[in-house]
């Protein structure tokens, strides 16, 4: 498969997870579709080479242009070259895209199957490095997994975290160095109006002196992306030093915010922010895969395929015959005919993800009596994460005595 095409992943998916959801891994950062903040990035990093090379360059001389000629296609280029290598790089685990592997079922993938140094993903149905997580936005495991950065449209883990870490820099290196020569050039043109413009006639491009506003105006600019770059990058830079000092990832760190926040309850679920509608809504994070779809219905990697027997179990429960309520004095149901259904009842309730609910007419007092031949409903609800299965007795009774709730 090219590293690089502009067709939407196929909704087949290269294979299928556990809970048969197929699986859309993005191979590099320039599969599509391209993130909006990538794209932003290449439009800047652009933006500000034609600027500082066609606006700002012609109008220097002597040794600061020989120094300029030579520091800025190096800066500029290494800019480039290390965003190229970051989206190219393969971050993921390597048993993530092997061939010569087969996808493992839910009863394979048990950690007594692997070993020490590995555990398993009910996504990528491999065996991958101990650590690993599997990102929403790419569909792929990533061992030591920091974030995925919108701006590259791809992960930064153990693997490329030096990479990421130089990019910024130099980065942030070059943003200074454009903002330097702009201040420079603005210093030049307005300090001495009349001399520049003669400069511009007899020198750089032979211009006529009614471009001037114009090439001002292109260096502030300039000199105002420089200042928005060397702002973000610098927040950034020192926001992973402070990671690096207290020893935690960027995920590390946003789940332990997120738990502050659940504590003071301000924490606010994603589901419950409202999306993004008109051209706000092209800067959305696009994600392959929804981790909520099956929260309720989470399978274990320990032990037989959780998912086929939670089916069969609420299937079983939805056929449980609900005894109609005993007159007071009447003999009481014999407790061996209905072990088997307690039994199986409480099995399923022990379950993870379903529960049982059951609601029933409730009486105010002992003089109480329905209508005759009121139905009396007692339903019984099974609800878990892959859908609910409910079973309703109905049953006529003419009630002349008061009963418990059921």
């Amino acid at each position: 498969m090219p590293w690089c095409y502009c067709r939407a992943p196929s909704e087949e998916g290269e294979w299928i997870d556990i809970y048969g959801d197929p699986v859309r891994p993005r191979r590099s950062g320039y599969q599509c579709p391209l993130d909006a903040l990538q794209i932003g990035a290449w439009v800047v990093i652009a933006c500000l080479a034609v600027l500082h090379f066609m606006v700002q360059v012609p109008f220097l001389d002597g040794t600061l242009f020989l120094v300029v000629i030579i520091l800025s296609p190096l800066l500029i280029g290494s800019v480039i070259l290390l965003k190229v290598a970051l989206g190219l790089y393969p971050q993921q685990d390597p048993a993530v895209f092997r061939t010569d592997l087969p996808r493992l079922d839910q009863d394979q993938l048990v950690p007594e199957s692997g070993n020490t140094s590995t555990e398993p993903c009910v996504y990528c149905r491999r065996f991958v490095q101990a650590g690993c997580k599997h990102c929403n936005v790419c569909d792929k495991c990533v061992p030591g997994f920091d974030h995925h950065c919108r701006w590259l449209n791809s992960c930064v883990g153990a693997k490329n975290y030096r990479l990421f870490a130089t990019f910024i820099c130099v980065a942030w290196i070059g943003m200074a160095w454009v903002t330097g020569i702009s201040l420079y050039t603005l210093q030049l043109m307005l300090r001495d109006r009349d001399a520049f413009k003669l400069y511009m006639r007899t020198h750089a491009y032979h211009s006529p002196p009614q471009v001037f506003p114009v090439l001002v105006l292109f260096n502030f600019l300039c000199l105002l992306l420089a200042v928005l770059g060397i702002i973000s990058l610098g927040r950034l830079i020192c926001f992973h030093i402070y990671l690096d000092i207290t020893h935690q990832s960027t995920y590390e760190h946003i789940l332990k915010k997120r738990e502050k926040k659940r504590a003071l309850g301000e924490y606010r679920r994603q589901r419950d922010t409202p999306e993004k509608q008109g051209c706000l809504a092209c800067i959305e994070v696009r994600k392959r895969r929804n981790f909520k779809k099956h929260k309720n219905d989470h399978v274990s990697n320990q032990g037989a395929s959780e998912v086929v027997r939670r089916e069969d179990e609420m299937n079983r429960v939805a056929d449980i015959p609900i005894s109609p309520p005993q007159r007071l004095g009447s003999e009481a149901p014999d407790p061996t005919s209905a072990g088997e259904d307690d039994s199986l009842v409480s099995s399923f309730a022990r379950a993870q993800g379903p529960s049982l609910r059951f609601n029933a007419g409730s009486f105010s007092g002992p003089e109480t009596q329905p209508p005759a031949g009121k139905r009396r409903g007692v339903s019984l609800t099974v609800e878990g994460g892959k859908g609910q299965v409910g079973a309703e007795r109905l049953r006529s009774s003419s009630l002349s005595e008061s009963h418990e709730p059921l």
